[in-house]
């Protein structure tokens, strides 16, 4: 078998087929795998199983002005400075956006179990990460079956 770790699940080649794990396909506790530690054959192969997904949501605001349709984007990747897409998430195994209401209120609905990084589109056009304390690293956000993590208010004119 050839085992693969990788930053959006493990991938297990068995000679004949590829077998892809990722959080909402099985028991791993994170979809970043960065190192596998085999013994001999390695273990049996888990039947994949499908959890429900859960959303997030969040509300951007400039101020006091709420940031209607800008483009947000959850991504299952780190979120680098650069990207070479049209937007940080572009070209990433999975993603999904959505775009703010008038309140500036946006939901990312039917998310398959995971954690994701956030990117939105301010009013000048740039793309702004949510981010950890300090600014470095991306926020990741998890999310679970069933359930909607709310990130809260997001006020871009403190960044």
């Amino acid at each position: 078998r050839l085992w693969l770790g990788t930053e959006y699940g493990l991938d297990v080649f068995d000679g004949q087929d590829w077998h892809v794990y990722h959080m909402h396909t099985s028991d791993l506790s994170s979809n970043d795998i960065y190192a596998v530690a085999i013994a001999g054959d390695g273990p049996p192969l888990a039947p994949l199983m499908e959890k429900g997904s859960g959303s997030i949501s969040g509300t951007i605001v400039d101020g006091e002005t709420p940031l209607a349709d800008a483009a947000v984007e959850a991504c299952v990747e780190i979120i680098g400075s650069f990207f070479s897409s049209d937007t940080p998430c572009g070209d990433m195994p999975f993603v999904q956006s959505v775009r703010t209401d008038a309140d500036g209120k946006f939901v990312l609905d039917g998310l398959p179990v995971g954690r994701y990084g956030i990117a939105f589109q301010g009013a000048d056009g740039k793309w702004i990460r949510l981010t950890g304390r300090y600014g470095i690293g991306d926020e990741k956000v998890a999310v679970q079956a069933g359930k909607t993590f709310d990130v809260g208010e997001i006020d871009i004119s403190k960044e």
